[in-house]
């Protein structure tokens, strides 16, 4: 909806009633509401306040009256002032934040997860739980809020996986990916960032299993080294436990319990789950917005080709500059391909229009050469004809 039709009022509304405690986050409070606000969240006892809505005792800071009667003073300020000023950026932000369309998640969640799953530092998650917990229902939708996110900023992307039913069911899961050697090729064959959600990984990564323990030690290095080749993995366990111990121990992962299907609890360390020491929990969330997967997938596969000659050449910096550059090559001739595609369908569709404003019988042909950016026997070559 343009900016310029909002009613104000309605947008204001939508703000109080579903957006309360992103608003600091999101920047449109003033400076000095915001470290008022900051002093009120770090002192606010559980119940301290009362509910907004309902006059209970509001276990949240952000829900007591308090909190909301501040914001709502501030939001109208904000928005009224750039009406007045014709800032329709901020109102643009605005409307952002009321649009709900990608997940019904709170948008401060939205938020932290941003945080943690994107930009250049984004963590590495892996989902623990019980059956039926929803571990891979959210490290689908997590997929699938990465890919938006890319989308958001102007970045390519693809998403891979080891579920045969997972690419089959989704024709914007690009490829099955199950062995590092494939998860490498792909890489170098791509560009941007590759989101791969390895499912059922507790199978395959546990270091207590038979013949595993080798692998593993092998893949650690394998593992630290996606993100810089930005390559997010999704990793979807059971225990934490049944990862092996120097995956655990990686600085890069964060762990994400799921002892519901409506609750994801997120910890940064194995040693804080340990100790139930989460950063934050996301609760009763839900959306269709996620990839499409199958519970009782039985083609869920993931075997150790390659790994060491891929390890290898990550250890020796003139064979990898090498292979980088020869796909390099590669994904330039894939790139400029893409693009002469577009650039016929874009020609194909010029004609096309050519024809329809041909056939309004208002322009002639040196007009619609002019229009088109071709010359006149270009236009003459298109046969345009109008019907009897």
């Amino acid at each position: 909806m343009s900016t310029n039709t909002w009613n104000i009022e309605e947008l204001k509304q939508q703000l109080y009633n579903e957006e309360l405690h992103a608003l600091r986050e999101a920047g449109l409070l003033q400076e000095s509401t915001i470290d008022y606000l900051e002093r009120y969240r770090q002192t606010y006892e559980p119940g301290q306040g009362v509910h907004y809505q309902t006059g209970d005792p509001a276990v949240n800071y952000y829900d007591s009256e308090q909190y909301v009667n501040i914001v709502r003073r501030d939001i109208s300020k904000m928005l009224s002032r750039a009406v007045q000023q014709g800032n329709l950026s901020v109102v643009a932000h605005a409307v952002g934040l009321t649009n709900k369309e990608d997940s019904d998640l709170p948008f401060q969640q939205l938020l932290q997860l941003e945080n943690l799953i994107h930009g250049d530092r984004f963590k590495i998650p892996i989902f623990t739980g019980g059956q039926g917990g929803g571990k891979s229902y959210f490290a689908y939708l997590l997929a699938k809020y990465k890919a938006r996110l890319c989308e958001r900023d102007g970045e390519a992307y693809s998403v891979v996986t080891n579920s045969l039913t997972a690419v089959q069911e989704n024709d914007d899961i690009d490829e099955l990916v199950d062995s590092p050697q494939k998860l490498w090729d792909y890489r170098l064959a791509n560009q941007g960032t590759i989101v791969f959600v390895f499912d059922e990984a507790s199978s395959f990564l546990d270091s207590k299993a038979a013949g595993n323990a080798s692998d593993l030690a092998t893949f650690v290095p394998f593992l630290r080294r996606l993100r810089k080749m930005g390559i997010l993995p999704i990793i979807v366990s059971h225990r934490a436990m049944d990862i092996g111990t120097d995956i655990r121990n990686l600085d890069s992962v964060v762990f994400i319990d799921k002892p519901d299907r409506k609750t994801a609890v997120f910890y940064d360390s194995y040693e804080a789950q340990q100790a139930e020491e989460a950063l934050f929990e996301i609760t009763g969330f839900s959306s269709e917005d996620r990839y499409e997967y199958d519970t009782d997938d039985l083609f869920i596969s993931w075997k150790w080709d390659g790994l060491e000659d891929v390890v290898d050449q990550f250890k020796n910096p003139e064979k990898l500059r090498n292979v980088w550059e020869k796909w390099g090559i590669i994904r330039e001739l894939k790139e400029k391909r893409d693009k002469i595609e577009e650039l016929e369908q874009l020609k194909t569709e010029r004609k096309e229009l050519a024809q329809e404003a041909w056939e309004l019988d208002e322009y002639d042909k040196k007009e619609i050469a002019e229009f088109a950016g071709v010359s006149p026997q270009t236009v003459a070559s298109w046969n345009l004809h109008k019907e009897i």
